[in-house]
């Protein structure tokens, strides 16, 4: 089985080195690798062409750069289609270009894929914080416990549909992804990983799980779209209503139900992040997307949270309420936030400074010391006049 390895990259020349070289490291005779670069402004160009036109390029590892000149509008949809439509090795894999590959995993998991049958192969990943300079498991780590390959066909999918969208620790097989021309939607928006999830799981039974690590995700470094707290949030509301249309009426229910767990779920992560300039836009979309389904259709796990109370708002009210609402908590939040700022800053000065108060108080009472003593003195030599 051989691979079309497909990059993506904008504006990452700090990280697209480590990228390449982790691939170039699993590359074998037969592959190709093929990078899509969205108009970058910086060196990242540059760096690709000295990486894979260098002697570290395995032999008979065919290479595509694909440079677009302009940055194309949403995220990686255009530039992922056009790795895709360039594509022409058995099984596709794509890699962010500021992520790179765990050798061991990704060996192990090729080996897997390549025996059997599936459509595709979801793999596990680590998360590697930028800011923190850490390690850590992704959001849907407890879930592997709880997946099995051996499940009925309706089962697995809707597994899949519950792990986290994104296509890059993903083994996909290409004649699979042709033949039911599965593509990332494309549009003046960010996210698009998760309709292109869910029109693959919705075309496939064949899907298979592996608890291995199969790369290193990064996250808090700037210009990340995860790192997104503004109107861009409001995509999600778009994709499921173009994940609606994926549904026919002979769609099991239970797809529908992960949908509306997809979305509330989600909103719950963007009530966290959501900046005030952002909401009026963001409510707005959500009143759309909420008007399709009601309140008896929330999953029982998300009955309680915040976000299923702005889910009745948006349905029973308006999204003025919503957003009014929101306000409201947004104010109380950044008033406590202000308030522990503060007290934090009146602790440290005063820890700073409890030496020269200590000084202070000891020269206080060596002065007062000093005036009871003076007068002490005055009296005794008074009275010994006497």
């Amino acid at each position: 089985m051989n691979i079309s390895f497909i990059i993506t990259t904008y504006n990452i020349e700090t990280y697209i080195g480590r990228c390449l070289e982790s691939v170039l490291e699993v590359a074998t005779a037969g592959d190709e690798i093929i990078v899509v670069d969205d108009g970058s402004s910086d060196g990242t160009p540059q760096i690709v062409t000295d990486i894979l036109k260098g002697k570290n390029c395995p032999d008979r590892v065919e290479v595509q750069t694909l440079f677009l000149g302009e940055n194309t509008m949403g995220g990686v949809g255009i530039a992922g289609n056009i790795g895709m439509d360039k594509a022409t090795k058995d099984c596709v894999f794509f890699v962010d270009g500021d992520d790179w590959l765990d050798a061991d995993g990704f060996r192990y998991a090729r080996k897997r894929f390549s025996k059997g049958k599936h459509d595709i192969l979801i793999a596990n990943y680590q998360v590697f914080d930028e800011a923190k300079n850490t390690y850590k498991a992704p959001a849907d780590e407890w879930r592997w416990c709880r997946l099995s390959s051996g499940a009925d066909p309706q089962l697995r999918q809707l597994q899949a549909l519950r792990l986290i969208a994104v296509p890059w620790r993903k083994f996909y097989r290409r004649g699979f992804l042709e033949q039911n021309e599965l593509r990332f939607p494309e549009g003046d928006y960010f996210f698009e990983d998760n309709p292109f999830h869910w029109n693959v799981c919705l075309n496939t039974d064949q899907i298979d799980f592996l608890d291995v690590t199969l790369c290193y995700h990064r996250i808090n470094r700037p210009g990340q779209t995860m790192a997104s707290t503004g109107a861009e949030l409001a995509a999600f509301f778009d994709h499921f209503q173009t994940i609606q249309t994926y549904l026919s009426p002979e769609t099991p229910p239970q797809f529908r139900t992960q949908l509306i767990a997809w979305i509330v779920g989600n909103m719950s992560w963007h009530l966290e992040r959501l900046q005030p300039e952002a909401a009026p836009q963001y409510f707005r979309k959500a009143e759309a997307a909420c008007k399709h389904f009601t309140k008896a259709d929330l999953p029982e796990d998300l009955v309680d949270s915040d976000a299923a109370l702005y889910v009745i708002l948006l349905q029973d009210r308006s999204w003025e309420a919503a957003l009014e609402n929101f306000l409201s908590q947004h104010n109380r939040k950044e008033l406590r936030r202000i308030h522990r700022s503060a007290s934090r800053a009146k602790q440290k000065i005063l820890k700073q400074f409890r030496p020269v108060r200590s000084a202070v108080v000891a020269l206080r009472n060596c002065v007062l010391y000093a005036v009871h003593y003076a007068s002490y003195q005055k009296q005794k030599d008074s009275a010994e006049t006497k």
